[in-house]
């Protein structure tokens, strides 16, 4: 039975504040921002690129427990450049602390990354748990162009903010589900997750085989749906997306081999779905024809390993971030009930794999409803505290020793049992559906004091609540790998497998705690 958890509700009326009144530019700013009526107009030259020209306004958050924010400004733009560097360009955007973790957070509307377009409109969505920033934690809304050149014009008559019901209001829902014996038989399922963009090897997992691990979450991933538009490069199609998933699938498909030869498993990660990299782009929540392309190729997918003992389970989509609303039955759970219905209706036996929203972290298990059929894992990422386990991630540079933080960490309450109550939300999701939970994504970056720690802790807390989960990364990228350290003369990365990051993984993949 189909069922939609974008349920109808009565908020009463929203609280909106619009204008452009409360509007401010700083003066360092004036002669790249300034008002002028009911515009607000940036320029910042050609050549420019590390200026945040904004113009702000303080919002008060602290009454956004279980509600929304959502703002919206109409917009236009002259020769936008597009810089390399990731969160550059056009912004509505909110920036405030998150309560329970400490961490700083930047929400934007999506808009365009470069060149020219004539007025359009940026929406900005963020939703609120029970605890929402604390009156005076200086929340700002931030209009303007962030470290790039190009000219824009906001019209600050069409702005508004208002304070809105959630997306997904909390759900009763009693499903308790049930998993065929070749399910509950196997053991505890412990793995990483692969390179991904096709370049996993089978040396990668017979080393694997011989740390202990018995899974892989493969990731199929490395689409980009726009090319750098300075060198000319074309937006991309679902041709072009069609292409890609042919070329993974074959992929996936050798590797898959190389698993079943060891007695090892597979999750097939379909990490970027249509026309986009994670859910955060959204454009599969938003076009039709790309949410039906999902839906489609989750059913061809499933024809092609029907059968395939090595498959453990499909994971639909990876961390899903709608922030707006979405198409009839294309909003994030919808639509990976809707995948999990066209593999269900060539392969009856398939173990479905469904993500939470907001990223997949574990307070979207608040509001996250069980699908109403057996036989699926639900799947849960765990990277809290961020500040802790991303400093230095993601291709940043070595942070400075002084600008470290630790694990664990008494100062700002970081410890096992912070762990435990940030996964709490999924402990009980669990024992309210009697549902398998799968850790699909966890680390500590290398640069991390303490990330030793941080794992084994993590590890602790999933053997003890019976929980899968696969280790991000393996040999991907230097700031996951768990085989390489930091020399400290040199500064740069050695291969040394004698480290606590290391031997966490291993000893985790023997099931010791």
């Amino acid at each position: 039975m189909k069922k939609s958890i974008l349920l109808a509700c009565v908020w009463g009326c929203f609280s909106v504040f619009a204008g452009a009144g409360e509007w401010s530019v700083s003066k360092r700013l004036e002669k790249y921002v300034r008002i002028e009526g009911d515009r607000l107009i940036v320029d910042v030259p050609a050549g420019e690129t590390n200026v945040c020209a904004y113009a702000t306004r303080t919002i008060d958050l602290s009454d956004y427990a279980q509600s929304r924010l959502e703002a919206h400004v109409r917009c236009r733009g002259a020769d936008v450049v597009q810089d390399p560097r990731p969160a550059r360009g056009v912004k509505l955007s909110l920036h405030y602390t998150d309560p329970v973790t400490g961490e700083k957070l930047y929400p934007c509307a999506k808009a365009p990354e470069s060149g020219s377009f004539d007025w359009m409109d940026l929406d900005l969505g963020v939703s609120f748990g029970e605890v929402p920033p604390a009156a005076g934690s200086k929340a700002r809304l931030v209009l303007g162009l962030q470290q790039t050149s190009g000219h824009l014009e906001f019209d600050l008559s069409s702005f508004f903010c208002r304070k809105a019901p959630p997306l997904f209001p909390n759900q009763d829902n009693a499903r308790l589900v049930a998993y065929p014996d070749r399910i509950t038989s196997l053991p505890r399922m412990r793995g990483v997750m692969g390179r991904g963009c096709c370049r996993n090897t089978e040396q990668d997992i017979e080393d694997l085989k011989t740390y202990g691990a018995n899974l892989i979450r493969l990731q199929m991933n490395g689409f980009q749906s726009k090319g750098n538009s300075r060198k000319g490069a074309k937006a991309k199609t679902l041709a072009d997306w069609d292409l890609w998933l042919a070329k993974n699938l074959d992929h996936a498909e050798q590797v898959l081999g190389w698993l079943e030869k060891r007695d090892m498993m597979m999750v097939l990660d379909l990490h970027n779905p249509p026309l986009q990299g994670y859910g955060k782009d959204g454009d599969v929540f938003y076009v039709q024809a790309y949410a039906d392309r999902l839906v489609s190729a989750w059913r061809e997918i499933a024809i092609r390993f029907k059968g395939r003992k090595g498959i453990y389970g499909y994971d639909i989509m990876n961390e899903p971030a709608q922030t707006r609303r979405a198409l009839p039955d294309c909003d994030y759970w919808n639509l990976q009930r809707r995948a999990a219905e066209a593999i269900r209706s060539v392969d009856p036996e398939a173990t479905i794999i469904v993500e939470g929203n907001d990223w997949d972290g574990p307070a979207s298990f608040g509001y996250l409803a069980a699908l109403d059929m057996d036989n699926v894992i639900y799947q849960v990422h765990m990277y809290r505290p961020g500040a802790f386990t991303h400093q230095g991630a993601n291709g940043a540079a070595r942070p400075s020793l002084d600008r470290l933080v630790s694990y664990p960490n008494k100062k700002r309450g970081w410890d096992k049992e912070y762990l435990r109550q940030q996964l709490e939300p999924v402990r009980q999701f669990q024992k309210r559906h009697k549902a398998k939970i799968f850790v699909g994504e966890f680390s500590a970056c290398i640069y991390g004091p303490g990330a030793g720690d941080y794992l084994a802790d993590c590890i602790s807390i999933f053997e003890e609540y019976g929980w899968d989960w696969t280790y991000h990364s393996f040999r991907e990228a230097l700031w996951w790998n768990v085989e390489t350290v930091i020399d400290e003369q040199t500064g740069k990365p050695v291969p040394n497998t004698d480290n606590p990051r290391f031997h966490a993984l291993v000893n985790g993949f023997k099931g010791q705690r």
